[in-house]
């Protein structure tokens, strides 16, 4: 902890959303992940990154979403509703913002005042999209980081509640994936390729 103080620190609010789904906000200043993995070596080969917390809990990101895809703070995640997460909010002047393990936060503020070291090291991260849940990603007490080269998993299929291609509109489909912890479903109804902004 005493190497991490003495760091370069990044102070930054976050936008977020949690899979009730609750918008809301954080601010957190502690040190950039990027940083710390180049002190530590990161290869090129490198292909997940794995966050464990002291309790055993781990989040996993794939190199390439952490690190590569862009991130973001959304000012106005909260427009059209203050709290429901199922309704998305604007993405006017949103902020490119990186991952970091911080020292200090607050949940739900984004006054530096209001920031303790209670869930240190907090990892955080920006939203790649308005609609991204990236809360339940935000793991307290992290006690160790592995890189890894072993190929990512794939989520399961999503399932439907009707089996036919076509149906007629105005029907209505529910889509749900394995567990629904998170938002695993991206879809579009044009026959274009779903993205994280589907």
């Amino acid at each position: 902890l005493d190497e991490l103080h003495d760091m370069e620190q990044y102070q930054q609010v976050y936008s977020t959303i949690n899979t009730w789904p609750t918008k809301r906000f954080y601010i957190g200043q502690g040190v950039r992940l990027r940083y710390l993995l180049d002190l530590a070596g990161i290869k090129e080969g490198a292909r997940l990154i794995r966050f464990i917390s002291e309790d055993g809990y781990e989040v996993k990101f794939t190199v390439k979403e952490l690190l590569k895809d862009k991130r973001y703070h959304f000012p106005y995640l909260t427009d059209n509703s203050a709290n429901d997460g199922s309704i998305s909010g604007s993405s006017a002047e949103k902020k490119e913002v990186e991952p970091i393990l911080a020292l200090v936060s607050a949940e739900s503020s984004t006054n530096p005042d209001d920031m303790n070291d209670m869930n240190a090291l907090l990892f955080i991260c920006g939203q790649r999209a308005v609609t991204e849940q990236t809360n339940n990603l935000f793991l307290k007490h992290i006690s160790k980081i592995e890189v890894l080269n072993t190929a990512p998993e794939k989520w399961d299929k999503p399932k439907a509640s009707i089996n036919s291609e076509e149906v007629a509109s105005g029907t209505l489909i529910e889509l749900s994936s394995k567990g629904n912890d998170t938002d695993k479903v991206y879809y579009t109804t044009d026959g274009s390729t779903p993205t994280i902004n589907s």
